[in-house]
Parts: structure tokens; sequence; C-alpha cells
């Protein structure tokens, strides 16, 4: 219960960060400050998405406060390039995701960790 509020609170200890710290000291804030509070145990498993946990909620919000600052100050240049201009590669992108996504609804194999087997339900019915 205290580890997943410690999570749920992080944004907010990000915002404070992203208002009285410069940007990189933020980001360097953010993120090995979550690593080394942060707890260990706890954390959300949402269908379909990463578990958002100590890992990942720094990174989000450290990225999301990036993008906060950037949007303020209208200084979007850097995601200009961030798409491929050969449409075959990024095409292929789009493939990749589409077949990860396909990937995890229609997995019905199952995991196995020692004796015990857990047989998934797929999200598709057959």
């Amino acid at each position: 219960m205290t580890a997943n509020l410690a999570l749920i609170l992080w944004p907010g200890v990000a915002l404070i960060l992203f208002a009285t710290l410069p940007v990189a000291k933020a980001v360097a804030t953010c993120l090995v400050g979550g690593y080394l509070l942060l707890p260990g145990r706890g954390g959300f498993d949402l269908p379909v998405l990463p578990s958002l946990d100590k890992d990942t909620i720094p990174a989000l919000t450290a990225l999301v406060g990036v993008l906060a600052v950037a949007a303020k100050e209208r200084d979007l240049h850097f995601l200009s390039g961030w798409w491929p201009r050969n449409p075959v590669i990024g095409g292929l992108i789009v493939l990749l995701a589409i077949g990860t996504v396909g990937t995890v609804l229609t997995n019905g194999d199952r995991l196995n960790m020692g004796n015990s087997s857990l047989k998934v339900a797929a999200a598709v019915s057959r």
C-alpha cells in the first residue's frame, strides 16, 4: 500500500523538480532520485503495457517533464526528425508495433515456473 502510494506521488515530486531546477538537473534528479528513493516492491500491472514500477515511473516522468518544458518554451524542433524519411523503414516500424500488440493479445502459451504451470487466456477468442 505504501509502496504504491510512493509511486503515485512521484509525478508530483517530478513536477516540483521541473518547476524549481534547471532542466538538466531536474532530469538527473528525477531519474536518480526515483531509482534510489522509490520502493522496489509494488507497481501497477496494466494490460498490454509494461508494468509501472520503480524502473519505469521515473523515466516516464522525466520524459513528460522534458516535453512539457519544451512545449512551454515552444522549442519542439528536436522532435522534427524522429520519424524516418524512408517510407519502407517507417512501414516496417508500424508493422513491428502491430505485430507486437497482436502477439501479446493472441499468445496462449503456457508459462512454466518450477513445478507449476500457468495458462494465460488469450484476449481474442478462437
